[in-house]
């Protein structure tokens, strides 16, 4: 009995080394999207009327869309807001490339007819912001890096809608 016990120890033990060697090979770090978990942007902003979440099927190559409506009082938070930028026409022209980008694999997602984000709405009126891990140094044990458009997040606040867009990509 005490050999069985030693011998089950043994192979649970091994699967433990396994895992742990495999969490440090990874940077110590898994990355989970977790969109009970709000962000700096969403928790900038007050609670919205109504929430709408999109995820493509995927472990590492995924897209997200998320939308959220709030009432007029969020206006007020938009001009001193530390993390939404009021647009400029340079930032249309960025934010459409990253737009038709994630368009291009929006359209093979079971929820692309949920998909309704317009560029053409875009304006110097708008709020937004992006996170684009291109930017983020090489990883210091592998020296990966991200290319531009690979992952990231885009944040656009249509002040006319008073809608909140979220486009997440990773691929």
């Amino acid at each position: 009995m005490k050999k069985f016990f030693l011998i089950v120890f043994c192979i649970v033990g091994g699967f433990v080394v396994f895992f742990l060697s495999l969490f440090a090979l990874m940077g110590g770090y898994f990355l989970v999207y977790d969109i009970s978990h709000p962000d700096s942007v969403i928790a900038s902003l007050p609670k919205p009327i109504s929430e709408a979440y999109y995820c493509s099927d995927g472990f590492q190559d995924y897209t997200i869309y998320e939308k959220r409506c709030y009432s007029e009082e969020v206006l007020s938070h938009l001009e001193n807001n530390p993390c939404l930028k009021k647009m400029e026409t340079s930032d249309i022209l960025e934010i459409s490339h990253y737009v038709d980008d994630f368009e291009r694999w929006v359209k093979h997602t079971d929820y692309f007819p949920a998909y309704d984000f317009n560029v053409e709405c875009l304006s110097e009126t708008d709020y937004f912001y992006i996170v684009d891990k291109c930017s983020e140094p090489p990883h210091p044990r592998t020296g990966f890096q991200y290319e531009k458009y690979e992952n990231y997040d885009v944040y656009i606040f249509d002040t006319e809608s008073l809608i909140l867009y979220m486009l997440h990509n990773n691929i």
